[in-house]
């Protein structure tokens, strides 16, 4: 059950990271309908077909509805995603909890007497939270990999050469930031 909850909030996660991506690029190119609309035309001969037919004062104000239209739409996934993703970490630090507990039920005698009641304790409350809070950053990075992945690709294939160099620059960069501080980094 709690796979198919995780799984859940993995794709919801991909949702809202979609739709967060959407309503930022959006803003730019209302902005530039409200600017200067022929530029956005010549600059996107695809989005020609759509304009066609309407004067820039209806232009707006259908861009207007969508951005507001796309923003609650983004908000509401964002509100239902973090209940399930709320909802996912209780769940699962409940869950850690009660087979910690019956474990600890379960044992010997002897096994008690070879530990300190803080070393119970602890394990019921840090260690279930740092196991939980492990899996739910673990959730979180293969997300930001998977949106930084689709990022690289779109910019790829939008311009190779630029995004080659921006890479380039980024890796440079760090392996000079690393070999400066490394001796820093390998003190804490």
């Amino acid at each position: 059950k709690q796979k198919y909850k995780f799984i859940i909030v993995f794709f919801g996660m991909l949702i809202t990271a979609f739709l967060e991506m959407l309503s930022l690029s959006l803003i730019p190119l209302f902005i530039s309908a409200i600017v200067d609309l022929k530029g956005l035309i010549s600059y996107l001969p695809s989005l020609q077909f759509f304009f066609l037919n309407y004067d820039q004062k209806e232009i707006i104000v259908f861009g207007s509805f969508l951005l507001v239209v796309i923003f609650l739409l983004k908000n509401s996934m964002l509100v239902f995603q973090y209940y399930n993703e709320n909802s996912l970490i209780m769940n699962l630090n409940k869950s850690f909890s009660v087979k910690l507990f019956r474990n600890y039920l379960n044992s010997s005698y002897l096994f008690y007497i070879s530990k300190n009641t803080g070393f119970f304790i602890r394990n019921l409350t840090s260690e279930v939270n740092n196991s939980v809070s492990l899996a739910y950053s673990f959730l979180v990075l293969s997300r930001e990999g998977l949106v930084t992945f689709v990022i690289i690709v779109i910019l790829f294939l939008r311009s190779p050469s630029i995004t080659i160099l921006l890479f380039l620059i980024l890796i440079s960069t760090t392996i000079f930031f690393f070999r400066k501080y490394k001796t820093k980094i390998k003190k804490t």
